[in-house]
């Protein structure tokens, strides 16, 4: 992918609504799912803008979006699960380009392309202020992105009765 110029409009969005609370990676991946999960209506169509080893898909190509993929395995990488010649695949949603949806997709996924493109500049500066993060929020007993998922998942669990 090409390299992003800055964006002020989109990282103070990431800054203030995506990894506002997360000290670490594993919080900020967990802040990326909870906002992706918020902002993307599914299904929509969209087309490969980068062909990617783990993915058989080519630039160009269109395909349906079905949903996000519960995969904690890759804390760098959010998937999608599209449908695909008559299969239904996991793709990295870096990898696609809504073609035809609603402006909260598109503004979630152009957030996402520009985390990903200049990745490690954010890197630098969010684990640069990590230990005065990690200790102000001890000092103030605040809770981490991580608190707030588990809570907010019991919270979707109560409310639709799967306790």
């Amino acid at each position: 992918m090409d390299k992003i110029p800055e964006n002020p409009e989109i990282e103070e969005r990431i800054a203030y609504e995506i990894v506002v609370d997360a000290y670490d990676e594993y919080e900020r991946a967990v802040g990326w799912r909870c906002y992706l999960d918020d902002n993307l209506h599914f299904p929509f169509k969209a087309e490969c803008i980068a062909e990617r080893q783990v993915s058989p898909l080519e630039k160009g190509e269109k395909i349906e979006v079905a949903g996000m993929i519960d995969d904690g395995d890759e804390l760098g990488e959010m998937f999608v699960e599209i449908k695909w010649k008559g299969r239904k695949l996991g793709v990295p949603l870096a990898q696609i380009s809504p073609i035809k949806t609603d402006e909260e997709t598109e503004h979630a996924i152009e957030a996402w392309h520009y985390w990903t493109a200049r990745a490690i500049a954010f890197r630098s500066i969010y684990d640069n202020n990590n230990r005065t993060k990690t200790r102000n929020r001890k000092a103030f007993g605040g809770t981490g992105a991580t608190e707030q998922f588990k809570n907010r998942n019991l919270s979707r669990s109560i409310y639709r009765g799967e306790t």
